[in-house]
This record gives structure tokens, C-alpha cells and sequence, in this order.
């Protein structure tokens, strides 16, 4: 059977590949690190230049894309530590208003109170010049 057979048939993740198979090779030239690209003779100067800014540039592209990806799980735990700090000051301002409602209700009750309480007249031996009732 040919490689191509056995990508075509179906196959299941419990059965072993056949002893033919064989997996796709990596197609062009095998990758040489940077230095060896810069010695290499074969290869001319301006291609070798643009080998090593496209290397480079994908390099800091995917330093870019990692940071961006750290800076977005940072934002998104911080995001959820001030959600979770926001609920926690809507509860305590609903509780602070519902204890503001309760005491401005006792102080209104009390004023009231206050105000149905007979005046009693002055006593008859206060000097005539301090008996308000006159």
C-alpha cells in the first residue's frame, strides 16, 4: 500500500498505522540555523539577507503575538478581579443603603414621637419673668 493509499483509507485512533506507511516528508530544502545560512556558499548574498529578515521578522512577530497573548490573560484576570470587587461594592452599598433607610426611618419615628408629647405648664413658683406661659 502507498502512502497516499493509506492517508485515503479510514482509520480509526485505536488501530495502528500499517507497517508501510510512511509519513509525508517535509517538502524543500531541510532548514540550516542562521549561521549556517550566512556561510553557506551556494546560496547568494541577497538571498541569504532576505532569508535572515524573514526569519527575523517571523521571530519577533511571534514574540509580538506571545506578549499580546499574555497581555490579553492579564487584562482578562484583572477584568474578572474587578467584576468580582464591583459585585462585591453594589452589595455593601445596597446594605449601607438599606441601614441609612432604617435609621433615617427610627429618627423620623422619634421625631414624631417627640412632637406628641404634652408640654407641661410651668410650676406656679417661677418668678413671673421665666413663666413662659404667660
Amino acid at each position: 500500500m502507498s502512502p497516499k493509499e493509506a492517508l485515503s483509507l479510514p482509520r480509526t485512533s485505536s488501530s495502528p498505522p500499517s507497517e508501510d506507511y510512511e509519513p509525508q516528508k517535509k517538502r524543500g530544502r531541510p532548514r540550516m540555523d542562521d549561521s549556517e545560512v550566512i556561510q553557506d556558499s551556494a546560496t547568494s548574498d541577497e538571498a541569504k539577507s532576505k532569508i535572515i529578515y524573514r526569519r527575523k521578522y517571523a521571530r519577533e512577530y511571534r514574540e509580538r503575538i506571545r506578549a499580546d497573548l499574555q497581555t490579553k490573560e492579564e487584562m482578562r484576570e484583572t477584568l474578572q478581579r474587578v467584576e468580582a470587587e464591583n459585585r462585591q461594592l453594589k452589595a455593601t452599598l445596597e446594605s449601607l443603603k438599606a441601614e441609612n433607610s432604617r435609621i433615617l426611618t427610627s429618627l423620623i419615628q422619634s421625631a414624631v414621637a417627640l412632637q406628641t408629647v404634652p408640654v407641661t405648664t410651668a410650676p406656679s413658683f417661677f418668678p413671673y419673668h421665666l413663666n413662659f406661659n404667660r
